[in-house]
């Protein structure tokens, strides 16, 4: 399974820094149609959804539109909403976890999206074990259903 930072990704430098939820997004489609998860197919779903799709997603990988995210990616899905982080999902719901954690330097956050297991603990981490999910938290997240 591709992570964002894979080096064969390098072509397409803006998925290592900002790519975490646009690679939430490839997890699920593989997760649930077994869709290929490889550098190729990853960059290629890039190309596409930044080439064509701009009202989806921008070349930085910032995610206009989740749902129309995830259709595009062959995850059929409705009732796509953003929920706080208290929120546990129901049996026929799946999430995206939005986390952060202080960055001194800039008085910022660092942002990071995982796939989550709907009760908000990790499932998919796009850089493996990243720090923002080691010492960080939920902020809130990303909840649709799947349409069967």
């Amino acid at each position: 399974m591709t992570r964002q930072d894979d080096p064969r990704l390098e072509s397409r430098p803006q998925i290592e820094p900002t790519g975490c939820a646009f690679m939430c997004g490839c997890w699920y489609a593989n997760k649930f149609n077994n869709a290929a998860m490889d550098p190729q197919s990853v960059m290629r779903w890039y190309d596409h959804l930044t080439a064509f799709e701009s009202d989806v997603m921008t070349v930085r990988c910032f995610i206009r539109d989740w749902r129309k995210l995830l259709v595009a990616l062959g995850v059929d899905c409705e009732h796509v909403r953003h929920e706080p982080k208290g929120y546990q999902c129901e049996f026929d719901e799946f999430e995206i976890l939005q986390w952060e954690r202080p960055r001194p330097e800039t008085s910022g956050v660092w942002r990071h999206f995982t796939a989550g297991d709907g009760l908000s603990h990790c499932t998919y981490d796009p850089l493996g074990e990243s720090n923002t999910v080691a010492q960080g938290d939920v902020v809130q997240k990303v909840v649709f259903r799947r349409i069967l």
